[in-house]
């Protein structure tokens, strides 16, 4: 898509699974990766937060009104089951940690402070194993904190790649 687009590089954002693409790719092509945001990426097999039985409400945490999380219940219900699945065998198998060090872009890591699903330990655990990154961490105890807090991941993340260009 870069190729066709004309970009030799960008800056490479991405939440949850996403987050875990985003790393992926920002290892195999260094050259092509400006500065890579990671909001609420496993690096690992989720524990909860892969189970298709928990509802939005555990991922979205306790501020997210009814409204939203009805929302979201109905679109991961009408999400396409061969997709899923399929997204759900790839979680199981997933292990980047041995990647990480091969991220050279700067690098910033968001996740909340209180998520059941997503310990921050966890996520320290393999930011620091990322050269050029640090951690920004939002008060809440939801794991899909690009949902819930998506003006202070925006706001985060715009300011770190100003901060990288200086």
């Amino acid at each position: 898509m870069l190729d066709r687009a004309g970009v030799a590089s960008t800056h490479v954002v991405g939440a949850k699974f996403g987050g875990s693409i985003a790393m992926q790719f920002a290892a195999d092509y260094p050259q092509r990766t400006r500065t890579l945001s990671v909001v609420s990426g496993p690096v690992s097999r989720p524990t909860l937060a892969s189970a298709p039985s928990t509802p939005q409400g555990a991922r979205l945490g306790s501020e997210a009104p009814k409204e939203q999380v009805d929302y979201w219940n109905a679109m991961m219900a009408s999400a396409n089951r061969d997709a899923s699945q399929g997204a759900g065998r790839v979680l199981q198998s997933m292990n980047l940690d041995p990647i990480l060090p091969r991220i050279t872009a700067p690098t910033l890591v968001m996740t909340s402070d209180r998520s059941p699903l997503q310990p921050v330990e966890a996520v320290m655990r393999y930011q620091q194993k990322i050269p050029k990154s640090r951690q920004f961490l939002l008060s809440s105890d939801a794991y899909h904190i690009a949902v819930v807090k998506a003006e202070a991941c925006v706001t985060g993340v715009l300011s770190f790649i100003h901060e990288t260009r200086a």
